[in-house]
């Protein structure tokens, strides 16, 4: 109403409020200052800097600051009087360096100024931001801060630093009054990550993390949660390592039209999970989904893959699928991948050979699974060719046995038919 009548308007209420930029210790960034007592807090001339921390300092803790004891550093010149001052020993904050840090990584190397604009021009804004939800108020919107100071000042083409932001949840454990929290020391539900890796390996527990849940999401981590993903590698371990010598034969390569029934149906479930995974990491950082994608990528495989000596195809499919796994785990376990791709004949770097490509032919289903319901109940399914037209699926549901015995002594009324996935008959 306000906003109508002119006299009241929207606002955003940033959460920003002052924050003590300086800290009593040694290592951060000089304050550039120098105190005088004729002419007070005098900056340090441009042609000055940057003021360099001293490198023989002593650490002794319970005397403060290390800088504040330093003759060397504290005694100088005013730069206006030229009589006797002290140098500022306050040094910067790490968090105001941090929010501006982005603008340096672009050029590290410049030892004429903090950043080049044409530099940060080319390489800059930052794609996207992952922190917790605590940078919300605090390291994000101080950045933002920064860098409009820097945009306004002329020092910078662009207002904001971040083009998109990503905030994950934390993962949270029960602590001793079976209450879950955010681990922490206080509440002794910490995990150690050193002893995990000592009887898991780091690529496992990199898998479980990732695999816990949505990232977005808070998750409660379970320390029996992690023998499944170690389970799993294993099982991929063994796969392969059973079978190197007969996976390193590449004589004959996948052919679709040269697949039986199984070897086709493995195949397209390999480039079904290549389309999946991708989507999943690319479209909100589904982790945890491209994982279980794998997973049953791996239980589709050990389905096929039988007692007996397999077909020339089987076997050329089963070794494309092992491969298209583990180049697909690289970037969630890279050290398991990388000797995995040696064992199946490849030279070293999984992570140079790219992302696998999906074989849209293969995607193209032979023959589709319809359900057949009677009143809303499932009384079968049928196999028909994939492009079936609606009277061939009313033909085939009304033929089938299941349905015919259902049907004794009813009058069909009415068959719905949902192309591609079932076909449901109304009767009575």
């Amino acid at each position: 109403l306000g906003k109508e009548r002119g006299f009241a308007d929207f606002t955003v209420n940033f959460r920003i409020r002052d924050w003590l930029v300086s800290r009593q210790r040694y290592w951060g960034c000089p304050i550039p200052i120098v105190h005088c007592d004729a002419c007070g807090a005098v900056p340090v001339p441009e042609d000055q800097l940057p003021v360099l921390l001293p490198d023989d300092v002593e650490f002794q803790s319970e005397q403060g600051n290390p800088l504040a004891r330093h003759e060397g550093f504290v005694n100088t010149t005013c730069p206006k009087c030229g009589q006797a001052a002290r140098r500022e020993t306050d040094t910067l904050a790490q968090w105001l360096c941090s929010c501006w840090y982005f603008l340096r990584y672009v050029n590290p190397r410049d030892t004429t100024q903090p950043f080049d604009p044409q530099d940060i021009a080319k390489w800059l804004p930052v794609d996207q931001y992952i922190g917790g939800v605590e940078h919300a108020v605090l390291h994000l919107l101080y950045s933002r801060f920064v860098v409009k100071v820097l945009h306004d000042a002329g020092c910078c083409p662009f207002g904001e630093p971040f083009e998109a932001l990503f905030t994950q949840g934390m993962i949270c454990k029960k602590a001793e009054d079976g209450k879950l929290y955010k681990m922490s020391k206080s509440k002794g539900n910490v995990v150690s990550p050193d002893q995990l890796i000592t009887d898991f390996g780091a690529d496992t527990l990199r898998l479980y993390t990732l695999f816990i849940g949505p990232p977005e999401m808070d998750a409660e981590w379970q320390d029996t949660g992690i023998q499944g993903p170690y389970r799993f590698l294993g099982r991929l371990w063994r796969r392969i390592w059973e079978a190197r010598d007969t996976l390193r034969d590449t004589s004959v390569q996948p052919d679709l039209p040269a697949m039986a029934r199984p070897e086709r149906d493995l195949y397209r479930k390999l480039h079904q999970t290549i389309k999946s995974v991708t989507d999943a990491i690319e479209t909100g950082f589904h982790f945890n989904t491209a994982i279980a994608h794998i997973m049953e990528l791996m239980n589709a495989f050990d389905a096929l893959k039988g007692d007996g000596p397999l077909a020339p195809q089987a076997q050329a499919v089963g070794r494309e699928t092992l491969a298209g796994m583990v180049r697909m785990l690289a970037p969630f376990t890279p050290h398991i991948a990388e000797e995995l791709w040696v064992e199946l004949g490849h030279p070293a770097g999984v992570m140079k050979v790219g992302w696998p490509e999906v074989d849209t032919a293969a995607l193209q289903a032979d023959t589709i699974e319809v359900v057949l319901q009677i009143n809303g109940k499932v009384r079968g399914k049928i196999e028909l060719p994939a492009g079936a037209s609606r009277a061939d699926l009313e033909r085939a549901a009304l033929a089938n046995e299941q349905v015919v015995r259902h049907l004794e002594g009813k009058q069909v009324r009415k068959i719905i038919v949902v192309p591609g996935r079932l076909v449901n008959i109304a009767a009575g």
